[in-house]
């Protein structure tokens, strides 16, 4: 296939980038729909689709851009691919506000004289990074994680230009893992996960539904292994993360204390089972015998649950076992992390549960020791070009202060970013890198498949993507690539490597399988013998350092909607905060909001407290890239758990968090949970023997006969009945159907002057619950929660619409409560009327805006969403557009709307399938059969206003100990 077939496939002169060419203001103006049809084929008002890569972690997920008008509106996962499957997080929901964020590098800057970063022309910009790569002296070039063709590129153009590719960097890069796995296996990487059939999963310290290797993938998997039975989950953890609050049984241990778990586990599972490998039996013989009372002391948890877990591990036909995250990090991190290998071949996971054949490749990362050799090299003057490549030390690593001090001696240093980040600031050339939306890339998020990316439309700015960049680069400096722009590079390579035809593949389906090389890891002979400490750890208050689900270790903190999402455990949203048990802020006199000094060695940090039930007492846990303090490095890794020193300073803190309350109180908020003060349930409650509605699980106290005014809703709606019903077993409590709401529906982000106001807007809310005693109060430490994804509820007996003087909320024929917004006069008398608190008043009108206040940039608005004016109400429509989208195509082809052909914005969004949608007088419909599960419930119930939302209640027991 030649050149201008390639481009001519990939849609370069057609809709997928329709704006090739154009300026900002060319694009601004495609925000009036067009008056007369393009000629591009493009047919006004219908989304043309797009493949791309997720770029706010290292797990590159396949993503498709909805493209609207020539611009892209929205990203989702690809339905279909190996890994994701069509799910896709918080934060890869959240990436299109990068694309159209208000402080993206427009072009590029050059430092002058006075020591200030200026505008510049890539002429300009190039040429002074030539001048400064061929004054000689060495060179250097680090990058984050970069795979598949990117990676390539780097590696031609270090060696053309005579630049030292330095160790990728990434703060969470494994680094223990992959040690201890090169140690024990020979190889150095982190397997994946392979969850069909298994029946046990127990998981140390990695937090795999949030931050951990792929969390999409991880939470798909465990949500279909519940889906089908037979399976229990544990999960050890020192500090609190959704990972351990959504597993079966959470066993909260002492920090430090989990290498001597897991070394009384080896130790039973050698007892029990005769180790046929002379080299595992050695390495096994060789770790110190730990007894099951060493490891409850060491542990504080108690005999019987180690042991329940012993039995259910060493038991089980399929088990699976992965260590990570805070738990392999400090002195006894890499001790983990061997002994979670040594448990893994023992039982016989290797290869079966545990796939190093597929997992990521993760051979050019580095670790902090190697950060630590390029800082000591910037320091002592023996670097003369320093190229920094996406990629953030300064503001990444605990000590990056040294980093930045040692890159002040570098004679020449240049960034490539799209945001200016704390090292773009201190370097003499920022090169403005593209939006992923904006450039042809690939990725692959494992070994054997491989992700496209072709550009949704035209760069906004005057920038390049990352491959068109190094090849400019590669040009300036007289070493020319025999392409002209990296598509041809691309096209090149994927021929190359992938097989003849690829190219078509790529990018017809945005992602394709190869054959990946088997790895069949066994235990080396000279794997050093493994020391374990059995004394119980110190006692005293810890500080876990934990990545966030929102930000991951920092980089996506700049993003307005992750802050505008608030983090799950607390309902915190915009600022920074360190978390304490109940117990724990008692005893040092401080409550929510309260300021507290953190000690931490000689460095120490001031932040507001926000209570946590979830955290077990003496342990204080903050996100990475909330404090700046440094903890210190082990093994090649951060260190996660420190000793601290807690001080009151007396002061408080504007800190915006959302929840009024962290419990229940007797409310019976969690479905399944009675409530405490109503007693037997209210007359007019749904569900009963006198409704036609489904809803079973209500218990005998339900079955009487409704009494209302109104008709029955199988007369009101006798055709169609809009309903979702909502899967708190797979509901994983991730959030990425919030963001995804916020986006498809163009939901203001107001900032946390609002949000103290608590004028929020979020269409749906995600609340914690946590365990409460008989009384309602909230359980001192180490509680469980239930995490409930609320929104309206398109009650049949909707309290609001009977207080609304303007008719501006009503029922249509479909049994949805819609908002007319031409209507509305903004009396709130339906926000006050809700029981459930899931409506919301503008009180400006956000997206229009015109000062930096607007969070919201003009081109990301949905333009198949009204833009709802200050003074009205807002709400949950059920995603009515996709519902008149599936209605006109069923028309037109004459017939009715199919089960599953409307999928509102959360749905789509969640990677544990937990919300389905679609039409209740269906009988045969996913949502029929749903809502009459004996788990079904209803919010509030008891009120008999007849939500249309159904919750499954979980199955699980979720024990703490």
């Amino acid at each position: 296939m030649d050149r201008r077939d390639f481009l001519k496939l990939l849609g370069v002169a057609t809709g997928a980038s329709v704006a090739s060419g154009c300026n900002l203001e060319r694009q601004s103006e495609k925000l009036i729909p067009y008056l007369v049809p393009p000629d591009d084929g493009t047919i006004p008002g219908e989304a043309t689709y797009g493949p791309s890569v997720c770029t706010e972690c290292p797990a590159a997920c396949a993503v498709t851009a909805r493209i609207r008008e020539g611009r892209p509106v929205r990203v989702d996962g690809t339905a279909g691919h190996p890994v994701n499957d069509g799910g896709l997080c918080l934060r890869g929901q959240a990436s299109i506000n990068r694309l159209y964020h208000n402080e993206r590098l427009t072009q590029p800057m050059l430092r002058d004289a006075d020591g200030a970063l200026r505008p510049a022309t890539w002429d300009e910009a190039l040429r002074r990074v030539t001048e400064a790569w061929g004054r000689g002296g060495r060179r250097v070039f680090l990058s984050g994680h970069t795979t598949g063709s990117l990676s390539a590129l780097i590696d031609e153009t270090c060696e053309a230009l005579a630049i030292e590719r330095r160790p990728e960097f990434e703060f969470y890069g494994y680094a223990a893992l992959r040690r201890a796995n090169a140690e024990v296996f020979g190889i150095g990487d982190v397997p994946a996960l392979r969850l069909k059939g298994c029946d046990v999963l127990v998981t140390i310290g990695a937090d795999v539904i949030e931050t951990f290797d792929n969390p999409v993938d991880a939470s798909r998997q465990i949500a279909a292994r519940r889906a089908s039975g037979g399976f229990r989950w544990f999960h050890v953890e020192p500090h609190a993360t959704m990972t351990g609050l959504k597993a079966d049984d959470r066993l909260i241990v002492r920090p430090g204390s989990e290498a001597v778990l897991l070394a009384w586990l080896v130790h039973e599972q050698a007892s029990r089972r005769v180790i046929a490998d002379a080299a595992l039996e050695r390495l096994t013989r060789s770790i110190t015998p730990v007894s099951v009372e060493d490891a409850a002391a060491a542990t504080g948890v108690e005999r019987a649950r180690l042991e329940d877990l012993a039995e259910s591990l060493l038991g089980a036909r399929r088990p699976a076992l992965l260590a990570g995250g805070v738990s392999t990090t400090g002195d006894a991190g890499r001790t983990v992390a061997r002994l979670a290998a040594v448990l893994q071949a023992a039982a016989g996971m290797v290869g079966r549960t545990l796939d190093f054949t597929s997992a990521q490749d993760r051979s050019r990362l580095g670790d902090l020791d190697d950060m630590e050799a390029l800082r000591d090299d910037l320091a002592s003057d023996r670097v003369a070009f320093a190229m920094f490549f996406r990629t953030d030390p300064v503001g990444t690593l605990d000590d990056g202060g040294a980093f930045a001090l040692a890159l002040e001696r570098a004679r020449f240093s240049v960034a490539v970013t799209d945001l200016l980040n704390a090292t773009a600031a201190q370097c003499h050339v920022v090169l403005p890198a593209s939006h992923v939306l904006e450039s042809w890339a690939d990725a692959e998020p494992r070994r054997g498949v491989v992700n496209a990316a072709r550009p949704a439309f035209a760069p906004m700015h005057d920038t390049r993507s990352d491959g068109d960049i190094l090849l400019a680069l590669r040009d300036a400096c007289g070493a020319p690539a025999p392409v002209a722009d990296y598509a041809e590079y691309l096209q090149a390579r994927w021929e190359r490597v992938y097989g003849a035809g690829a190219a078509r593949r790529l990018v017809e389906r945005g992602w394709a399988t190869v054959r990946a090389p088997r790895r069949a890891p066994s235990v080396r002979s000279d794997a050093p013998a493994i020391r374990v400490d059995a004394s119980s750890p110190p006692a005293g208050t810890t500080l876990v350092v934990a990545p966030s689900v929102r930000w991951f270790d920092g980089r996506s903190r700049q993003l307005p909607l992750l802050n505008e999402v608030p983090d799950p455990l607390t309902t915190v949203s915009w600022g920074a905060w360190v978390s304490l048990a109940p117990r724990t802020a008692r005893r040092l006199g401080v409550g929510d909001r309260d300021m507290v000094r953190l000690r931490v060695g000689d460095g120490s940090e001031e932040l507001p407290v926000r209570l946590l039930p979830a955290l077990s007492d003496g342990v204080a846990m903050v996100h990475k890239g909330a404090a700046p303090l440094a903890l210190g490095r082990a093994g090649g890794e951060a260190v996660a758990a420190v000793p601290v020193r807690i001080e009151r300073t007396g002061s408080r803190a504007p800190l915006p968090y959302l929840a009024g309350a962290l419990g229940e109180a007797g409310r019976g908020a969690v479905p399944g949970h009675e409530p405490r003060h109503f007693g037997a349930a209210a007359p007019g409650a749904g569900g009963g023997e006198g409704s036609a509605e489904p809803g079973g699980g209500h218990g005998e106290a339900m079955r009487h006969e409704d009494v209302s005014f109104y008709d029955p809703p199988e007369k009101l709606y006798p055709k169609i009945r809009w309903a979702m019903a909502v899967d708190l077993d797979r509901c994983v409590g991730c959030a990425a159907c919030i963001a995804s709401c916020y986006v498809e529906n163009n939901v203001p982000m107001v900032g946390p002057d609002e949000h103290l106001k608590g004028r929020e807007m979020a269409w749906i809310r995600l609340e914690p619950y946590y365990e409460s005693d008989e009384d309602g109060r909230l359980v001192e430490a180490g509680a469980d929660a239930d995490f409930v994804p609320a929104m309206c509820q398109h009650c049949d007996y909707a309290p609001c619409e009977t207080v609304c003087p303007v008719f501006a909320t009503m029922h249509n024929d479909e049994g949805l409560n819609v908002q007319v917004y031409n209507r509305c006069v903004g009396t709130r008398y339906c926000a006050n009327n809700c029981p459930f608190k899931q409506r919301r008043f503008n009180w400006f009108s956000w997206n229009h805006r015109p000062d930096s206040q607007n969070l919201m940039h003009p081109l990301m608005v949905n333009p198949d969403v009204s833009l709802r004016g200050k003074g009205i109400m807002e709400k949950c429509s059920f995603c009515v557009q996709r519902i008149r989208k599936a209605r006109d195509v069923a028309k037109d082809e004459g017939r009715p709307i199919r089960d599953g052909e409307v999928v509102p914005a959360c749905a789509q969004a969640c990677p544990a399938d937990a919300i389905v949608f679609g039409n209740l007088r269906d009988e045969t419909a996913r949502v029929t059969q749903l809502a009459r599960s004996e788990r079904a419930h209803r919010l509030l119930d008891e009120l008999g206003v007849g939500p249309a939302v159904f919750y499954l209640s979980s199955k699980g027991s979720h024990d703490d100990v």
